[in-house]
C-alpha cells in the first residue's frame, strides 16, 4: 500500500534550468529544495515517497450559488450558472499559440472546416476567436490558460535546446512542474471549445457532439465546479512510436469518433500528444502520466516535466528522439524522428 501524505497546493508552473542530471530520481532529490519555492525540502513539500510529484486538487474555477441563468449562446449554458454578457474566446489558448507562431502576428492553421482539405492558410492569432462563452465562464478560465501558456512555454524552450545542439557538449538538463489537474482540464476546455464551434472537420463533417454517456452538463461541471472524472476518462499521452516529420513549433488537434461521436480528442505539441479520453483509448497510453522525461540519441542529459497529481502511483513516460548527434534537427527526416516509450513504475 502506498502511503498517504499531507498534500501541499500547487496550481502553477514552475522551471528549475539549474538541475543536474541524476539516475536515481525523477527531477529535484529528495532533500534539495522543492521547485515551488517554498524553501522546504522536496521530501517535505511536493515530492511523494514513490518519488513522484503530488499537490493537493486544485480549487474549482467557480464556486458559490450557481446565477440560475444559462445563456444561450454560451457552450457552458448546461450548468444554468451564466452571466448575460458574452465574450470572445480562443479555445486554444492566445499564450500557446504565441508559442507556435510564424511570425509576430500570424500562425499556421489548416485542418478546419473553413479552410479547404488538403490546404493551410496563415491567419492573425486574433482572428482565431468566436463568442463561445459568457463573462463569466471565460473569466474563469484564465488561470487554465496560464498554466497551459506557461507550461508548452517550457516544452517549446526545451525542445530548442535539445535539438540546436551540434557533435559536441550537452544541452543542459531542465524540470519543469505543473499542476496534472489543471493541465487536463485545459485540454478539455480545448475539445469542448472545438465541439462548440463546429471547427474541426471530421470525415463526416463537422464535430460537434461528443459520443452517448457524455453530457455537456457533466463536462461544464467538471470544466469549472470541479466535479470528479469518471473512473478512467481524462488525459492521456499515448506511447506509441510517432513516425513521419514533425515541426518543432507546431499544434494539431485531433478528434477520436465514431461516425459523428466524440469519443475523446487529443492536442498535439512538437509531436507529442496529450489526448482527453472518455473511455480508455485503443492504443498503448498512460493514463494521468507522473513524469514525461525527453530525451536525444547520443546525448545523457535530458529535459523533464513532473506533472503533479492528487495522489500516487501514477506511471512515468521517456520519450526519445532519434536524431542523433550532428544531425540535422530541423529538416523534415527520413524515418521515425521519435519514440515513446513506457518507464518503470516510480517505487521500483
Amino acid at each position: 500500500m502506498i502511503p498517504t501524505m499531507t498534500l501541499r497546493p500547487f496550481e502553477r508552473v514552475a522551471r528549475d534550468t539549474t538541475i543536474t542530471r541524476n539516475p536515481r530520481f525523477f527531477g529535484p532529490e529528495p532533500d534539495h529544495y522543492c521547485p515551488c519555492g517554498s524553501r522546504r525540502k522536496a521530501r517535505s513539500c511536493h515530492r511523494a515517497a514513490d518519488h513522484s510529484w503530488v499537490a493537493e486538487r486544485p480549487r474549482p474555477l467557480i464556486t458559490g450559488e450557481r446565477t440560475g441563468y444559462a445563456n444561450p449562446n454560451c457552450y457552458g449554458r448546461a450548468g444554468n450558472d451564466c452571466s448575460k454578457s458574452m465574450t470572445r474566446e480562443h479555445f486554444i489558448s492566445a499564450h500557446v499559440l504565441q508559442q507556435i507562431r510564424a511570425d509576430d502576428a500570424t500562425i499556421e492553421i489548416g485542418g478546419t472546416t473553413w479552410i479547404p482539405a488538403g490546404e493551410s492558410r496563415a491567419v492573425g492569432i486574433n482572428a482565431l476567436t468566436s463568442k463561445i462563452l459568457c463573462a463569466r465562464h471565460n473569466h474563469a478560465l484564465s488561470p487554465l490558460d496560464n498554466v497551459a501558456g506557461q507550461y508548452f512555454e517550457a516544452m517549446r524552450l526545451d525542445a530548442k535546446s535539445m535539438m540546436s545542439q551540434g557533435r559536441k557538449g550537452e544541452f543542459p538538463c531542465a524540470f519543469t512542474m505543473i499542476c496534472g489537474p489543471m493541465l487536463e482540464l485545459w485540454l478539455l476546455k480545448v475539445l469542448f471549445g472545438a465541439v462548440a464551434t463546429e471547427s474541426i472537420r471530421l470525415a463526416d463533417g463537422a464535430a460537434y457532439r461528443f459520443r452517448l454517456g457524455v453530457t455537456t452538463a457533466q463536462l461544464t461541471d467538471i470544466l469549472w465546479r470541479g466535479q470528479e472524472w469518471p473512473s478512467r476518462w481524462g488525459l492521456y499521452v499515448p506511447t506509441t512510436p510517432v513516425t513521419g516529420p514533425t515541426r518543432m513549433l507546431s499544434t494539431h488537434i485531433r478528434f477520436v469518433s465514431v461516425g459523428p461521436e466524440i469519443l475523446g480528442g487529443g492536442v498535439m505539441i512538437a509531436g507529442l500528444e496529450y489526448l482527453i479520453a472518455f473511455e480508455p483509448p485503443n492504443l498503448p497510453a498512460i493514463h494521468r502520466p507522473a513524469v514525461i522525461t525527453f530525451q536525444r540519441r547520443g546525448y545523457k542529459n535530458w529535459k523533464m516535466a513532473a506533472l503533479c497529481w492528487p495522489e500516487q502511483g501514477h506511471l512515468p513516460i521517456n520519450v526519445v528522439s532519434q536524431r542523433g548527434r550532428g544531425e540535422d534537427s530541423y529538416s523534415p527526416p527520413d524515418d521515425s524522428v521519435g519514440v515513446v516509450d513506457l518507464g518503470r513504475r516510480f517505487g521500483r
